[in-house]
């Protein structure tokens, strides 16, 4: 499958200096590097994503399951509490 790239001045000045220090042998190899470290990095960021979902699901049950055994706690209460341990572990992926 040919491709066909346009690449600004700072990009191809990049790709030639890889080639030039011996880093790839020709364009193709510097764009396959590329391609392969975006999608390390989006399988990364999904891991990262599903992570934090897990943690805030097990979060939400236990707070639910303590929201049960706990006498005299309104909703209010409940809720900033559940707030405050959400963000002291880390709201969001990281």
């Amino acid at each position: 499958m040919d491709i066909d790239i346009s690449f600004s001045e700072p990009e191809r000045a990049y790709v030639d200096q890889q080639i030039r220090e011996g880093r790839a042998a020709k364009p193709c190899e510097v764009l396959r590097e590329a391609l392969q470290l975006m999608m390390e990095r989006e399988v990364d960021e999904r891991r990262k994503y599903e992570e934090w979902r897990e943690r805030t699901r097990r979060e939400l049950d236990e707070a639910y399951e303590d929201s049960l055994t706990e006498e005299g706690l309104d909703g209010p209460t409940f809720f900033e509490e559940l707030r405050v341990k959400i963000e002291a572990r880390g709201s969001q992926p990281s």
